[in-house]
């Protein structure tokens, strides 16, 4: 899973992408943060050219974290689509959560 590490990549990499996005914002601290990455690893490649997924550490990126109101809860899931945030999950999740909420984002985006 790739990184956003500035305000312009959000803003190409996420913000203008043509499918849905899910964002995960962490914290080094975070140890779940780690302890879930497989699970996003996975669900990258199952929806490989139907959804994009980024990491974005919010103790560099600050800025960006508050203006989509993560406010150093961790980890933050977000979903994007057409440059709007959308559901959120607030917290440790699944791999059958994650999969659900990125499911209906590709589901409304087909």
């Amino acid at each position: 899973m790739e990184r956003v590490d500035s305000g312009l990549e959000f803003d190409s990499l996420v913000v203008k992408s043509p499918i849905p996005v899910m964002v995960e914002f962490v914290d080094p601290l975070c140890e779940f943060c780690d302890f879930i990455e497989p699970a996003m690893n996975q669900l990258a490649q199952e929806f490989e050219g139907k959804c994009k997924f980024y990491k974005l550490d919010i103790s560099l990126n600050r800025e960006i974290a508050a203006k989509c109101g993560v406010l150093g809860y961790v980890p933050y899931f977000m979903m994007f689509k057409g440059g709007f945030t959308g559901m959120r999950i607030r917290g440790p999740a699944t791999y059958e959560e994650l999969r659900k909420l990125v499911t209906t984002y590709v589901k409304l985006s087909s």
